[in-house]
């Protein structure tokens, strides 16, 4: 029987027609844009000889002036120039503050005055330092 009704089924699906038919408009061939405006690689003395000598000498200047900025690496700067930098950073950061009479692990909360305030992990959970009792500020996390 089981059989019967397969044969039966596969007929049905064979001879039947679609159900629904979409109908598709004729819609005339898609136009594209082409490029307009090229443009090349100059060099700058090669844009600022087109330019006035005045205007040529300041860019000529800025570009210098932009050079001459340098990057530190954070094991070459100084205990206040870490301290600004984590505290410019756009997330809180562990650090670990050594001084002479303890080591504080926490977060800088702020500055103030010659005094850098941290929240640490253990007690007291917020101190003041000053920034000449520190010896080394190190980060400990990110």
């Amino acid at each position: 029987m089981d059989n019967l009704n397969r044969k039966r089924r596969r007929r049905r699906k064979e001879n039947t027609d679609p159900v629904m038919y979409i109908a598709q408009p004729k819609l005339s061939p898609i136009q594209f844009e082409r490029q307009t405006v090229a443009s090349s690689k100059t060099t700058t003395k090669e844009r600022n000889s087109d330019l006035p000598v005045k205007d040529a000498e300041n860019i000529e200047d800025k570009e210098n002036v932009k050079t001459e900025t340098k990057t530190v690496s954070y094991q070459e700067m100084d205990n206040e120039e870490r301290i600004n930098y984590i505290l410019n950073m756009p997330f809180p950061v562990k650090v670990e503050i050594q001084t002479e009479e303890k080591t504080h692990k926490g977060i800088i909360t702020g500055k103030e005055e010659g005094q850098i305030k941290v929240r640490t992990i253990a007690r007291p959970y917020r101190v003041s330092l000053h920034l000449d009792e520190i010896l080394d500020v190190r980060m400990i996390s990110l």
